[in-house]
């Protein structure tokens, strides 16, 4: 959805959504425009370009400091800012049309939206000094921000900051000289109107989408699981002192149990700072939120057992969980991720559809006044499951591999 929403985007800002089409032009390093379209610098059609000020702020102020995040999918999210008493030029208080743009920040750059006195009419608000505030003059507010907002737009930012990985900064010289394409009053009017057309109903369809996906997937995880209950739902018995193990009744002859600590071993991972997280670095860091595709690496060096490598089954127990067997190099293990190694008498992907199972079962820990979702390793550890053969194990995982690619499948 979001690649036919930057299509959308590019075709407005070559002109193919105005109804008088004409002959494009080439201007040095852009793209082609319709030949009644002029390229200018944007403080060509700005009264003003700068970066907000630093402010105190007090419970006690009576203005509000617009910060970085709470300018956010194309809204400015006033109710959370904080406020201040510093007495500040009248220049610097937003006014209506303006357009915010966030200036640094590795998932923040470049985010834009447009003020509206009217939708915040009882306050006065201030931009942080991470915050530029452009002042279109001799153009329509919202055409500037549905070009900064466009693929065009943001490859320019993004080119043009400078700075670490973490803090690359677009300043306003940049900014500035930035090419923009200048269509007529009427078809600046026709570019955004079309524009945001056309994004509404794909936001629509997205979700409708969005939906549609929850549904299936709930349906997917309830067959997955029911699945996986018919493999190792039944648990085994252990005798009175919880020393010996005896199999289930309806267990083969030649299969056994046994707790789940004997048959693997846990090792945790490391807690990691966020000073030596980056963007880019020598070791991708594997954390609950990205467990298949971590975006943060880092280079610093730690014990080899806080790493895994391609094929380690690994566990995430809070705060939320799940099992994946990672599939890339070496990478290194948040605190609240488990490597799990199974010994000699079970398959790994065996042990993986096992673990799929056991966390179903997790608990509530609100010991910091807090409810905080994780899964206690003694609990697993103790838990009883069943070893077949591992000929059998083998067979057993094939046959779980078919099924679940098959609701990956239906899932996508």
């Amino acid at each position: 959805m979001k690649d036919l929403a930057d299509s959308i985007l590019e075709a407005a800002f070559r002109g193919d959504l105005t109804s008088d089409r004409r002959i494009k032009k080439d201007y040095s390093g852009t793209f082609p425009i319709p030949s009644n379209w002029h390229w200018m610098e944007l403080r060509k059609v700005c009264s003003m370009i700068k970066f907000g000020m630093r402010y105190r702020c007090s419970e006690e102020g009576i203005y509000s400091v617009l910060q970085q995040s709470s300018n956010r999918d194309g809204k400015l999210h006033i109710e959370e800012c904080d406020l201040t008493g510093d007495i500040a030029e009248s220049d610097s208080f937003l006014k209506d049309g303006d357009i915010v743009l966030n200036s640094t920040g590795y998932t923040t750059l470049g985010r834009v939206a447009v003020y509206r006195s009217v939708d915040h009419p009882d306050d006065q608000v201030l931009a942080c000094s991470h915050i530029i505030v452009i002042r279109p003059e001799e153009v329509s507010s919202d055409y500037v921000r549905l070009f900064l907002s466009s693929p065009w737009g943001q490859a320019y930012l993004k080119n043009e900051s400078t700075g670490s990985t973490n803090l690359k900064t677009i300043r306003c010289k940049q900014l500035k000289v930035m090419p923009i394409p200048i269509p007529s009053d009427k078809e600046q009017v026709e570019v955004v109107e079309r524009a945001n057309r056309a994004i509404t109903l794909i936001e629509k369809l997205k979700g409708l989408q969005e939906e549609e996906n929850k549904i299936v997937s709930k349906y997917v995880a309830q067959i997955k699981k029911s699945i996986l209950d018919s493999v190792f739902g039944k648990q085994p018995k252990a005798d009175e002192n919880c020393m010996q193990c005896r199999a289930h009744d309806e267990m083969p002859a030649s299969w056994t149990a046994d707790r789940l600590g004997n048959v693997a071993s846990f090792h945790c991972g490391v807690h990691i700072s966020r000073g030596i997280l980056t963007a880019e670095g020598r070791y991708p860091v594997v954390r609950p939120s990205d467990m298949r595709h971590p975006d943060v690496y880092t280079n610093v060096e730690f014990d080899e057992c806080y790493f895994c490598g391609e094929g380690d089954i690994l566990v995430s127990w809070s705060p939320v969980s799940n099992v994946v067997i990672w599939k890339g190099g070496r990478a290194l293990l948040s605190y609240h991720i488990w490597k799990v190694i199974p010994t000699e008498c079970i398959r790994p992907k065996y042990l993986y559809y096992m673990l799929l199972h056991e966390l179903d079962d997790t608990h509530v820990d609100s010991r910091r006044g807090a409810y905080v979702k994780y899964v206690p390793l003694s609990k697993i550890k103790e838990r009883m499951c069943v070893i077949p053969p591992l000929d059998e194990q083998d067979a057993i995982s094939n046959k779980l591999d078919s099924l679940f690619l098959n609701m990956d499948k239906l899932e996508s």
